[in-house]
């Protein structure tokens, strides 16, 4: 008959063991929450949820994700997902998702296989330098995915490298501060590529021009063990002299040669020299060689070199090589009112504008930005809205526009409440575009929810663009 296994386990909902209830490595079962607890290092941690989120009480049903527009060979494309905090944020609080408050650990569950590629953080206000949020995955922190001001003292707006870290579905999403944060209200958002938005890696790329910026040096990794020594072994006694041998037998006479000629290869030299004799020596020309013929065989006897030869008139001078100089561009944008009065998403030249800093040849028009080379550009914007009535729930969206088309990834907020001091939102919106050069690019504004007219803050708004390969 089988052993039958039977773990420590409790049917109270909401009962968690105790860490002097486990021994380490030990499970317990809550079967009310359908929660498997274990003991890891002293601390008691759940390793197994199948209907809850956090603890043991049962999960909200998750707020239903965007749906990514088809984009890619396979029907993928890319979505995003934001999390605020109403107030200052401190070191270890947690973002919340749609409800506009800071309720910690509430998490989103995605629902399909995706890679997170990269995170924002934007506020009204400008971020202390120390400001850091990390990304968690099923309440456990991923450190290397963040998002942070490294020591700026005057950004409203960060920007985080690519990471395309893989998330699985019905993986839960959350995001900490690991620092005092600053600026007030903050949001962070997390753009993601679901299967076919990103394809195959291209073939490498040739080397780029001499005197390029240097990229950071990788961590040193750790230092393995060193081996036991081994022990020394006994030292052999001295060995006897030995006798002198006997002298050799004196050597044969060298055989002298005599330059004949040469012929292009070896095949060349054996068909076209048919009655040699015992000494001639011929060169192939095709890598210099010499044979002899020893009475039976052509013998290679190596290199034969000549004296130096004339040296050759000087070369033309080659087509001057393509230029390094960096292509990126910064702009703030115009105040506009009302700038979500349609549900159909508008240019209205918010990018009407001198850019902040730009290089490359960027310039900008009433119909937004226009691109000087052909590549693939890191385009980011940050749009910050004030609800300018009493009219509560706007909810205003964003999304670019390519010569006039629009790209079809769009970026929304939680509804504006227009109540208990909750009067503006920001959309944030990051992606990459393959580019021509005279390509237009531009912001355009769109009513996801609520008519509630909203006007945009155009100094608290921006858009950057990154030519990046």
């Amino acid at each position: 008959m089988a052993n039958i296994f039977k773990p420590k386990r409790s049917n109270e909902v909401g009962s968690v063991p105790n860490p002097s209830d486990l021994e380490e490595n030990e499970i317990a079962i809550n079967t009310a929450d359908r929660v498997i607890y274990t003991k890891i290092a002293g601390n008691v941690t759940p390793i197994a949820n199948f209907t809850t989120s956090t603890g043991g009480n049962p999960a909200p049903d998750p707020e239903p994700l965007p749906s990514p527009s088809p984009a890619g060979p396979s029907g993928g494309g890319f979505f995003v997902i934001s999390a605020e905090r109403n107030s200052n944020t401190n070191n270890g609080n947690e973002y919340a998702f749609g409800n506009g408050g800071n309720n910690d650990k509430t998490g989103v569950i995605i629902s399909e296989d995706c890679l997170l590629r990269s995170l924002s953080l934007s506020s009204a206000g400008t971020f202390s330098g120390t400001a850091r949020v990390i990304l968690l995955v099923n309440d456990v922190e991923i450190p290397t995915v963040e998002v942070k001001a490294d020591g700026a003292t005057d950004l409203s707006e960060l920007i985080s490298p690519n990471y395309d870290y893989p998330i699985n579905a019905g993986d839960k999403i959350t995001f900490r501060a690991k620092a005092s944060i600053g600026g007030g209200a903050n949001v962070v958002t997390a753009l993601f590529a679901t299967a076919g938005a990103i394809g195959p890696a291209g073939p490498q790329g040739e080397p780029g021009p001499a005197g390029g910026p240097q990229g950071e040096q990788g961590p040193e990794g750790p230092e393995g063990p060193q081996g036991p020594e081994g022990p020394q072994g006994p030292e052999g006694p001295a060995g006897k002299d030995g006798k002198d041998g006997s002298p050799g037998a004196p050597g044969q006479d060298g055989q002298s040669v005599s330059l004949k000629g040469s012929f292009p290869t070896l095949p060349d030299l054996q068909a076209g020299v048919t009655s040699p004799s015992e000494g001639d020596l011929y060169i192939t020309t095709i890598d210099g060689e010499g044979y002899v013929w020893s009475g039976t065989s052509w013998d290679p006897v190596g290199a034969i070199q000549g004296p130096p030869g004339p040296q050759g008139e000087q070369g033309e001078v080659g087509p001057a090589g393509d230029s390094a100089t960096p292509v990126y561009f910064k702009s703030r944008m115009k105040d506009i009112t009302n700038v979500n009065n349609t549900t159909t998403f508008q240019s209205k030249g918010a990018l009407d504008i001198d850019p902040e800093f730009q290089s490359g040849g960027f310039t900008t028009s009433a119909t937004g930005v226009t691109v000087p080379e052909t590549g693939v550009y890191q385009v980011n914007t940050n749009c910050y809205f004030v609800n300018s009535t009493t009219s509560p729930r706007a909810n205003p969206g964003i999304q670019f526009s390519i010569n006039g088309v629009l790209d079809g990834e769009i970026a929304g907020t939680a509804y504006i409440r227009a109540s208990s001091g909750h009067n503006e939102a920001s959309d944030t919106l990051s992606t990459l575009l393959n580019l021509q050069a005279g390509d237009v690019v531009d912001v355009t504004f769109g009513r996801l929810a609520g008519a509630a007219a909203c006007a945009l803050v155009g100094n608290s708004s921006s858009l950057t663009m990154t030519k990046i390969a």
